[in-house]
């Protein structure tokens, strides 16, 4: 109780009583891209719970970076996931998930409000390379990036940005993390307003150094991601600027030639040819919303042509399920694109920043509007693995398959994405795990539960057992 009385605060000031929770689990009515509109018992989505408000403005609008944030973590190690949402108008707010499948704010959300800051991206991360550690918190704010240790739920959230020694005073445009030198502690890309950004080495102790910086920093970086994606096993770093895309090497981070895309504002990770990287850029003021790169071994090509076409503007991007459809947010209704077709999803209110949990569920903000907890239906069944937060670069692939999925695709890209991977399967399989550091260890998975645990010489464990 005592913890209570210290840690309680005036919910009607940091979110509407009425937004603070609504479990809805209602169906949405959708649209095809054609125009006609499916009956609602068809609809790919169902919205599962309603939390507090999103507000996407100032300081970043007009830049690329006005997207809201919001990131999926079990941070309390109860075998659930729970959400962490970022305003750019207000306080953000850390939802505890409940055994029910809904949400409350958890009892130590004053700690990680930052009431003080406007808010975009953020994400959970182990930072000292313990895999079965409890991740960190870092959040892009109008003063820079800010991060947090959770010390359990008798002491809660400590600052620890001091520690790090990164840059304050900017607004914070981006950030994405991987283990760019293998030596189990993940490296931090950081961006700012005006247009300057950093490579930073975790010296660990929730140290960072500089490793690069940007000689010519031009308009603000508004997405990134750091992912091998030349094929030689390094972590590269994939740039979205509102006027031009770069893909930059491994060791140096010089520039490599590779198709330039205007109006991005949003990029993820997934699988192309021969089990290589591709990457999905949300365009925003373009006539096609989405375009696609695809690795072939030495640089990126363009391969937009093979998917639909997608009205914009779009302000964010992720993937869901093991196809690897895309859900796009968009002023207008949001889209769902896969290699034949896309589907729209009416929610009312223009989307912003979206990120994919486990099993097909994803969180989805909005411009100003509530945050949506959103189930997609997918045409198979599905089995889950839930790696630890320091398995950025690490790969899985089923026995007998020849397609290696990404694991921590949004950790990698900055989206808040949980390290997940999720297959088309309704029995026992045998998936290869390839750790970023080269190690494979092999798992086995059944339909036992729809979602496992995996860490590093570990055998898979059902959640929450």
């Amino acid at each position: 109780m005592k913890r209570l009385e210290q840690h309680a605060f005036n919910l009607a000031r940091v979110v509407p009583a009425a937004a603070v929770l609504l479990l809805l689990v209602v169906a949405l009515p959708g649209c095809e891209s054609n125009g006609s509109s499916p009956d609602p018992e068809s609809s790919p989505v169902r919205v599962l719970a309603e939390l507090g408000e999103a507000h996407a403005g100032p300081p970043y609008e007009g830049t690329g970076a006005a997207v809201t944030g919001q990131a999926w973590a079990d941070f309390d190690s109860d075998g659930r996931l729970d959400l962490y949402t970022t305003d750019q108008a207000g306080p953000n707010m850390l939802y505890r998930a409940k055994a029910d499948g809904s949400f409350e704010t958890d009892v130590w959300a004053e700690d990680v409000s930052l009431v003080e800051f406007a808010s975009t991206r953020a994400t959970w991360q182990q930072l000292n390379g313990d895999p079965a550690g409890v991740p960190e918190l870092a959040v892009l704010t109008d003063a820079g990036i800010r991060i947090y240790r959770y010390d359990g739920p008798e002491a809660g959230f400590a600052d620890v940005t001091a520690a790090s020694q990164l840059p304050q005073g900017q607004p914070a445009t981006a950030l994405a993390w991987n283990d760019t030198d293998l030596d189990g502690r993940l490296d931090l890309f950081l961006a700012h307003l005006d247009g300057t950004w950093g490579l930073w080495h975790n010296d660990g102790d929730f140290r960072f150094s500089p490793v690069t910086a940007d000689a010519a920093p031009g308009p603000p970086v508004v997405a990134a991601a750091l992912w091998d994606l030349v094929g030689d096993t390094r972590p590269d770093l994939f740039l979205v600027r509102p006027d031009r895309t770069q893909l930059l090497g491994a060791d140096t981070y010089t520039e490599v030639a590779a198709p330039s895309i205007t109006d991005g504002r949003g990029v993820t990770v997934g699988t192309g040819p021969a089990g290589r990287a591709r990457l999905f850029v949300a365009r925003y003021r373009s006539a096609s919303a989405l375009s696609v790169l695809d690795s072939d071994g030495t640089t990126l090509t363009d391969a937009t042509s093979q998917w639909p076409d997608v009205d914009g503007p779009t302000r964010d991007v992720t993937l869901t399920g093991p196809d690897q459809v895309a859900y796009l947010t968009r002023d207008r209704a949001d889209v769902l694109v896969d290699t034949d077709r896309t589907t729209g999803v009416d929610l009312d209110t223009a989307g912003s920043g979206v990120s994919s949990g486990v099993g097909g569920n994803l969180v989805r903000g909005s411009v100003r509007g509530p945050y949506r907890v959103l189930d997609l239906t997918h045409p198979a069944d599905t089995i889950t693995i839930l790696f630890g937060y320091d398995a950025v670069g690490a790969s899985a692939r089923v026995e007998g398959s020849d397609t290696s999925y990404p694991v921590g695709v949004g950790p990698a890209t900055g989206s808040g994405n949980a390290p997940a991977v999720t297959l088309a399967s309704q029995a026992a399989v045998d998936v290869t795990v390839t750790w970023p550091d080269g190690t494979e260890q092999r798992v086995r998975v059944t339909d036992r539960s729809p979602v496992w645990r995996v860490t590093a010489g570990a055998a898979a464990v059902p959640l929450g057992s």
